[in-house]
Formats: structure tokens, C-alpha cells, sequence
């Protein structure tokens, strides 16, 4: 019986008929066939202590071992063997083997032909349920070879010199994705021999999952130290394979403030980016090329975005922002320049970009002097961009003006007031969400918005300036609210689809061809007759009116 230590697993020595080629070895001195064993003859003298086994003799003297393994477990054998070649077709060697019966395939499979080897080792692990065959023996005619084999490594063994090794176990040290491992190793105490020597494991790849580790929790994407020390900008995708990102807040504990121009240059698959609430910045060209961006959400927090930090993104269909040009609350210095839209998304063409005219004031104040000089440039807005989201800071003159591809502008409840021609020529736009919040609409607001079917007047709005909806030829329902006074010069001209019209008896002053070109209106007046205030040539296409208008 061969001992596995420190458990009851064993070997059993069997004497059945097996017919099996154990090896591809030929020319043993046996007419150059392969070796096989038939019907093994047991050597008896083979114990040469309790942990080893020595097989002696010539080619009919053998040993087998039969074992089926209850449960997957790890063996390791030690072994050193003696064998030489003597003359040209006499040797005398050693060999042993294990073999899986199961599988049919040698899992170990050793032979010397020389003086004593040195010891040494093969891990093996054997498989739950599969049969195995263990053979040790020696062949040659002319002298003696053996083989000395150790099963197990659980407590002690001895080795070839007859010294009994105290094993000690180091243990298995897993690998993470920040650090290596190292194998388990055993050592013996009292010679400080090294058994099983450890040896390093590879380090585990990071698993990332939106831009974060789910193994050890750390971002994948590269940072680099503020200038003042306090805290991170995000750099660059660094390792994250991942197309959906979200930025961490905090990066070695400190605060990630901003993200760094070109940080996610042409990072064509990405799809997702969150940004948290503590970034405040956003450099140029931040996202250039990330063409798989379909939306982004730039929380309230970020109050200043570079030039181009959108540009090529090709594929993006929605944008919520905290305000519209380069920064917000742009008007604490005494000279600023106040961008349109078409600021994030760059200069630069691309495939898929749409040309865009807009223009631009630069503010300089001096005192209660204020000098404006108007500026133009050509943007290119992604053409399949449709809906738009402002939630912070108000949106100021020409601001969307010429974006032909918007559909959808949603204004959140923050924003106060509507600067003159900022939709000017929104060609494409059918729908626009204006909150009570917001007390005035500048010149020309929606001036050309010729897709505009709707839109309601908050209360908080007193004054419908000029032009403010002059072309908006598909408009078919405008609600004017109770609260407004005034109706500016040409205001509704050009409303070709527009049927009706409720002005309340708010409205005291009403300008010259409000309502010119809308050849459909009827017009339905609350005053009982013309207010003094208004021009008189107001209803200059002379459209049906009804005054003492009560409602349904």
C-alpha cells in the first residue's frame, strides 16, 4: 500500500491483466516494440522505508498501483531515480508513470538512464470518479536501476539520505488586481530545505463594469493631481475597456473637480458617461470623436465647458446643460464674451455635423457704459442632436439660433428669462416647454421656428415683444395668459396656420401688423371694443374679430 499523508487516501497494489502501451519509448533492448505491461509481476522487496518504494531487477519485474479518486484533490510525488546505459543496445533504467485510466492519457510519465538523479517533484490533481493507475519498475540486462517514489506532502517525508523533513506550509496567497500571488510552498524546519519553493501568480486583470473595479473598487481611469494638491481631474479612459463610465466622485480621497480637455478623445465606443456632482469643469475637446454617445447629462455643478468639448459626437441625440456657452453667470466680469450653443460642439467638420451660422456678443462694461460688439462663426452641431434640456442659467440672445435640427427644447424651472432671436430659424422645432419661472421672452424669440405647432405663455410673462413669433407658419394654438399687457409690433406675422386667437382684456397695447399674414385667425377679443393702446393698424389683414369675447 502506498500512503497519501495526512489522509486516508491509498493506492492499492493489483496484479489484474491490463494490456496498455504506458509510453512512447522504443528500442529498450526489446526488438524495438513498444513497451507494455501485460501481467505484472510483483517485486516484494520494495519497501526501502515507510514513505518509499524501490523496485529492482530486470524487465519482468514491475509494480502497479490502482487507485479511484472519491473526490478532485492536488498529489504531489517526489521521486529520484538511478538507471545507465552500459553498451550500445544494454541499459538498465528506471521509470514510473501515473495514468489517467479515464481520460486515457499519462498525467506523469518519467524515465532515467543515469546515476541518481536529484529529487524532484510534479504536482498532479486527479479528478473526481476517474481511475488511475500508478507504475513504478526498472528493466535492463545487465544490472539494476530504481525508482524512488514519495505520494503526498501533508505531514512529513523522508528523502533519499534518510533525513525526515519537518514540513512547514506557507500558504497560497490569491492574486488581485493590484497585487501578484504566490503559490503554496513547504519548507522543512529543521533543515531549512526548500520543498516546494512559492512561486509568483500572475496578477488578475481588472473588472471593470462602468468604469469601477467590481474586484478591488478602484476606477480604471487615469487621473492627475489638481495644481493646488486638494483634488483630481479625470485625464483619460486609462485601462476601462468598458462603453459605460461613471465618474467617481473621489479618487485616493480627494475630490475629482474636472475633466481634463481630450480626456476621452475618440473613444468611439463609449455609450454612457455619468458625471457626478462634484466636477466643475470640463476642458476642450473633453469628449471629441465619442461618435456612440447618444446622451449626457452635465449636472449644475460644472459652470464653465471648453470650446469643441462636444465636437464630432457625432451619434448624440439628447444634452442636458446647466447653462448654454462657455460658462454660466458669465456676467460677474465687467467684459465677457456671451457664446451660443454652437460653442461645446466646436469649429471642426465632420460626418454627421451640420453647419451652423451663429453669432456672439462680447460685453465690456465701464461704469453705466456697456459696449457690445457682435461676432459670427460657423459650428458644426450633430446633425442627429433633437432634444435640448437647460436647467440652470438663463439663455441669452441667439443662443440656439440656426439649429435646424432641434425638435424639442425643454426649459427648466430655474431659468428666468429668454434673450432676443435665441431660437431664431430653429426650423425643425415643434415643441417648447417654457416654466412659469421665466418672466420675459426676447425679440424675435422664435422667430422662423417654422415646425413650431404650440406653445403657452406663462402667466409670469407680461410682454410678447417684437417678432418674438414671426414665421412660425405651422403654429396652430397660442394660449396668451391674463398676465400679459403688451403685444409687440409684427409679433404673430407670418402664422399662416394659426385659426384662433384669445387675447384677454389684459393686453392694453398691441402693435402695428401683429397679426399680418395670418390669413386662417379669427380673432377673439375679452374687451369689448378696441383699446385705445392699440395701433391702428394691429389687425392690418383685417382677420374676423369678436369682440366681448366671454369664453366658451
Amino acid at each position: 500500500i502506498i500512503k497519501y499523508y495526512g489522509t486516508s487516501l491509498e493506492w492499492e497494489k493489483i496484479s489484474k491483466n491490463y494490456e496498455w502501451n504506458y509510453c512512447e519509448y522504443q528500442n529498450w533492448g526489446c526488438g524495438g516494440e513498444w513497451w507494455r505491461i501485460s501481467d505484472p509481476i510483483f517485486v516484494e522487496e520494495l519497501t526501502l522505508n515507510d514513505y518509499h518504494y524501490r523496485c529492482t531487477g530486470d524487465n519482468s519485474k514491475k509494480v502497479v498501483y490502482f487507485y479511484v479518486a472519491p473526490e478532485s484533490s492536488e498529489v504531489l510525488i517526489s521521486y529520484t531515480m538511478r538507471g545507465r546505459v552500459v553498451e550500445q543496445f544494454g541499459v538498465y533504467s528506471s521509470q514510473f508513470y501515473v495514468e489517467d485510466i479515464t481520460s486515457n492519457k499519462f498525467v506523469v510519465d518519467r524515465a532515467c538512464y543515469s546515476d541518481y538523479s536529484d529529487t524532484n517533484y510534479v504536482r498532479i490533481t486527479l479528478e473526481a470518479g476517474h481511475e488511475y493507475r500508478l507504475g513504478i519498475f526498472s528493466h535492463g540486462n545487465n544490472g539494476f536501476a530504481d525508482v524512488i517514489i514519495s505520494i503526498g506532502y501533508k505531514d512529513n517525508y523522508v528523502d533519499e539520505f534518510g533525513h525526515t523533513h519537518t514540513v512547514v506550509v506557507s500558504e497560497e496567497v490569491a492574486p488581485t488586481c493590484t497585487k501578484t500571488g504566490l503559490t503554496e510552498g513547504r519548507c522543512c524546519s529543521v533543515c531549512n530545505k526548500e520543498i516546494i519553493p512559492q512561486t509568483e501568480i500572475a496578477q488578475k486583470p481588472h473588472d471593470f463594469e462602468k468604469g469601477i473595479c467590481t474586484r478591488c473598487g478602484i476606477s480604471g481611469l487615469a487621473f492627475t493631481l489638481n495644481t493646488d494638491g486638494r483634488g483630481y481631474a479625470v485625464s483619460g479612459i486609462g485601462d476601462c475597456v468598458d462603453t459605460e463610465i461613471i465618474i467617481p466622485t473621489h479618487f485616493n480621497d480627494k475630490t475629482v473637480t474636472s475633466i481634463d480637455k481630450n480626456a476621452f478623445s475618440n473613444c468611439i465606443g463609449l455609450t454612457s458617461i455619468t458625471i457626478p456632482n462634484s466636477i466643475t469643469s470640463i476642458g476642450s475637446g473633453a469628449f471629441y470623436g465619442c461618435s456612440g454617445l447618444t446622451s449626457i447629462i452635465i449636472p449644475n455643478s460644472v459652470t464653465s465647458i471648453g470650446s469643441g468639448a462636444f465636437s464630432a459626437c457625432g451619434g448624440l441625440q439628447e444634452i442636458t446643460l446647466p447653462f448654454t456657452g462657455a460658462k454660466a453667470n458669465i456676467k460677474s466680469s465687467t467684459s465677457y464674451y456671451q457664446y451660443p450653443f454652437g460653442y461645446i460642439f466646436g469649429t471642426t467638420s465632420y460626418t454627421g455635423g451640420t453647419a451652423t451660422e451663429q453669432v456672439f456678443d462680447y460685453v465690456t462694461t465701464s461704469g453705466t457704459s456697456t459696449t457690445i460688439r457682435t461676432y459670427g462663426n460657423t459650428y458644426y452641431l450633430p446633425t442627429s442632436l433633437k432634444k435640448v434640456i437647460i436647467t440652470g442659467a438663463n439663455i441669452f440672445s441667439d443662443a440656439f439660433e440656426n439649429c435646424s435640427s432641434l425638435t424639442e427644447v425643454v426649459i427648466c424651472d430655474s431659468v428666468t428669462s429668454i434673450g432676443y432671436e435665441s431660437f431664431k430659424n430653429c426650423s425643425s422645432l415643434t415643441k417648447v416647454v417654457i416654466p412659469d419661472s421665466v418672466t420675459s421672452i426676447g425679440v424675435g424669440a422664435f422667430e422662423g421656428c417654422s415646425s413650431l405647432t404650440e406653445i403657452v405663455i406663462p402667466d409670469s410673462v407680461t410682454s410678447i415683444e417684437y417678432e418674438t413669433f414671426y414665421g412660425c407658419s405651422s403654429l396652430t394654438k397660442i394660449v396668451i395668459s391674463d398676465s400679459v399687457t403688451s403685444i409687440g409690433v409684427r409679433a404673430f406675422e407670418g402664422c399662416s396656420s394659426l385659426t384662433e386667437v384669445v387675447i384677454p382684456d389684459s393686453v392694453t397695447t398691441i402693435g402695428s401688423s401683429a397679426f399680418y399674414g395670418c390669413s386662417n385667425l379669427v380673432i377673439f377679443c375679452e374687451a369689448e371694443t378696441q383699446p385705445s393702446g392699440w395701433n391702428s393698424n394691429w389687425n392690418l389683414s383685417n382677420r374676423l374679430v369678436i369682440w366681448g369675447y366671454k369664453g366658451d
